[in-house]
């Protein structure tokens, strides 16, 4: 935020009533992207909206600023924000009723960006950092191998759809693959909230 030349006035801060409840890291988590060389996550976790009860609250601040901005049109944003927050509340409760059937299943994530979804729903795991659509080195493996040898790990939790090649091998390492897919960005197709509930059925493959 502090290198966007947006003026302050433009900028509503969602988290600002939730910083107690920000998940920071203690170290710098860094890696590589390829060519494009070595990229750091560092700071506060930012995927708040994967626990449902955060993006609840995002949800309602955006809602008042605009009614502050534009209260002509208080009935309409009213109206939304009630159905967006009513369809969030529905995904929160479907993931803590999935958290019960969880036995303890030790999950590996391709991506450090699931720690809100984690702390809220329970899910124990290890992130890694692999790319979907980059393949996976023997060097990978064995650095996962070291980190869940005390582990009964039988999923990889992927932000979007691995290459074929890389679900094989680890099903030959007795591991499966499933998607959940941060929506970090608006979606090609559907929306945030059809996004999230193919994340469920993905997960129900999980704990079911």
């Amino acid at each position: 935020m502090e290198n966007v030349s947006v003026s302050a006035s433009k900028i509503v801060n969602t988290t600002a009533k939730i910083e107690d409840k920000l998940i920071t890291y203690k170290e710098a988590l860094t890696h590589s992207h390829g060519p494009e060389g070595e990229h750091a996550h560092m700071g506060t976790a930012f995927t708040t909206w994967l626990d449902f009860s955060l993006a609840r609250l995002q949800a309602k601040a955006i809602y008042e600023s605009l009614i502050s901005h534009y209260p002509e049109n208080k009935e309409l944003f009213l109206s939304n924000y009630q159905k967006l927050d009513n369809e969030l509340s529905l995904l929160d409760k479907e993931l803590l009723a999935l958290n019960k059937k969880n036995k303890n299943t030790a999950l590996v994530f391709s991506h450090p960006v699931y720690q809100y979804l984690q702390h809220r729903y329970g899910i124990a795991g290890h992130s890694v950092h692999w790319e979907p659509g980059m393949g996976i080195r023997p060097e990978m493996w064995q650095d996962l191998e070291q980190n869940i040898h005390d582990h009964a790990t039988e999923w990889m939790v992927w932000e979007d759809k691995p290459l074929a090649s890389s679900i094989s091998f680890l099903l030959e390492k007795g591991i499966k693959s499933v998607v959940f897919n941060p929506c970090g960005n608006i979606p090609e197709n559907g929306n945030f909230l059809t996004v999230m509930k193919d994340n469920i059925i993905e997960l129900e493959k999980v704990f079911n």
